[in-house]
């Protein structure tokens, strides 16, 4: 996420706070703070992209991704080629 999104889930939240359970808090020192780190330019508009991701980097979180899990379904019932070929499924 982006600060941007990040400050105004904290205003989300603070509002919340004061409407549901009545908590003394106000949500204006939030919209003062989203004008500051706009005008110190820490926050403003995301730049556009200008190319597409390689193959490359599109598989590498996918890998990684099925080698966590292959991970958890040995650590949890063993090996997972076991546990195939005891369901009838290989060989």
């Amino acid at each position: 996420m982006t600060l941007g999104i990040d400050i105004g889930f904290v205003k989300l939240i603070l509002a919340h706070a004061a409407a549901v359970h009545g908590l003394p808090v106000k949500v204006e020192p939030v919209d003062l703070e989203r004008i500051a780190l706009r005008r110190l330019g820490l926050v403003g508009k995301g730049n556009q992209r200008d190319r597409r991701p390689t193959q490359d980097e599109l598989e590498r979180p996918t890998a990684s991704f099925l080698l966590a899990a292959a991970g958890r379904s040995r650590s949890s019932k063993g090996n997972v080629d076991d546990d195939v070929t005891a369901a009838g499924a290989v060989g």
